[in-house]
């Protein structure tokens, strides 16, 4: 009798190393997810609705056994992470139970928060009265703080294939986006 033990065996390594590879779970966003300002014109129609929100922090509160959160609302990408743009739905409170430490939940951070909506909140922004949504956060992600990374990933056409062995070869012309620097003249 043979044994497909082997055959087994590589499949699951084949399984495990390709899941390896993920980075980053994405956090659900629900299909029926109700848009912020939908809630803000009616909370009590959407009260103890779970509500997938995200965006920038704006400040936070810590209280004795919570820890209340202002998020500036963005929209989500298909991973759940707040998208770094100039529109916005409005602003949410996020109820997080326990101590946060204010400066993991800094203010430009980003964080996706999902939860039921409890109650809402009105509060000054200046002298206007602005209507806060509150969510009482059942799970939530804060986003890593990104990198500003430059990299020179230019096309190959915009390398000169010549550059290094300029001097050697006569027929060698000079490329048109790459200049060398002329030096003043040694006295």
């Amino acid at each position: 009798m043979v044994s497909n033990f082997p055959r087994h065996v590589g499949v699951i390594v084949v399984i495990l190393s390709i899941t390896a590879c993920t980075t980053v779970q994405p956090f659900p966003v629900p299909a029926n997810n109700p848009p912020l300002a939908s809630v803000r014109a009616n909370v009590t129609a959407y009260q103890n609705q779970t509500v997938v929100w995200g965006g920038k922090i704006l400040g936070i509160e810590v209280k004795q056994t919570f820890a209340l959160v202002t998020v500036l609302a963005k929209p989500l990408d298909s991973d759940g992470e707040p998208i770094q743009t100039d529109k916005s739905d409005g602003r949410f409170l996020a109820r997080l139970s326990g101590f946060r430490d204010p400066a993991v939940f800094a203010t430009g951070r980003s964080l996706t928060v999902a939860g039921s909506l409890t109650t809402s909140e009105t509060r000054k922004i200046g002298d206007y009265a602005y209507l806060y949504p509150v969510i009482n956060v059942t799970s939530y992600r804060l986003w890593p703080i990104p990198t500003s990374q430059t990299y020179d990933n230019y096309d190959y056409w915009w390398y000169d294939p010549w550059y290094p062995w300029y001097p050697v070869y006569p027929w060698y012309y000079p490329h048109p986006h790459y200049s060398p620097k002329k030096l003043p003249p040694s006295k």
